[in-house]
């Protein structure tokens, strides 16, 4: 007659395969603190097929170990450039290099340094082709090849 409760460091969770997530969670972030959106679906599709989990429960596991165990995956950062998107989309349709650059910074900064710039640019790119966000002229050349060479992340980039 035990609890079924258990502590284990920074958070407190019900036993149950929940359990098990958690644990596998902390074993594939114990290298990194960073998920991208394969490991993301590794994870979702390994507790879902032999935990017999519902996806969205998943889902609220991962989210809430990224929060609590401070980690970063890559749909979190997506949804947070979007944010940051939307929000200049509001005041123009079209996004500067500078500003470009800073989404790239944010991808980075948010993955506590483990994207590289590749990676985070076709992140940031593919964030700004959802919320059509155009790529602005430069004023002397009319140019728009900097934004254009920029791979999205349909084109797996690695």
């Amino acid at each position: 007659m035990g609890s079924d409760i258990k502590n284990s460091g920074d958070f407190v969770h019900v036993g149950g395969s929940g359990d098990r997530v958690y644990d596998y969670i902390r074993l594939v972030v114990a290298e990194s603190k960073y998920l991208d959106s394969e490991s993301e679906w590794r994870i979702i599709d390994n507790a879902v097929f032999q935990l017999g989990m519902m996806p969205s429960d998943v889902r609220s596991y991962l989210l809430g170990a990224a929060t609590l165990s401070r980690f970063s995956t890559e749909s979190m950062i997506v949804r947070i450039l979007g944010d940051i998107a939307r929000g200049m989309h509001a005041k123009s349709s079209k996004i500067s290099r500078k500003q470009f650059k800073y989404l790239v910074e944010t991808a980075i900064a948010l993955s506590q340094g483990e994207l590289s710039a590749e990676k985070a640019e076709a992140i940031a790119k593919t964030v700004c082709n959802s919320t059509k966000l155009r790529p602005r002229r430069r004023w002397y050349s009319g140019s728009r090849r900097w934004y254009i060479r920029i791979p999205s992340t349909k084109d797996q980039v690695e």
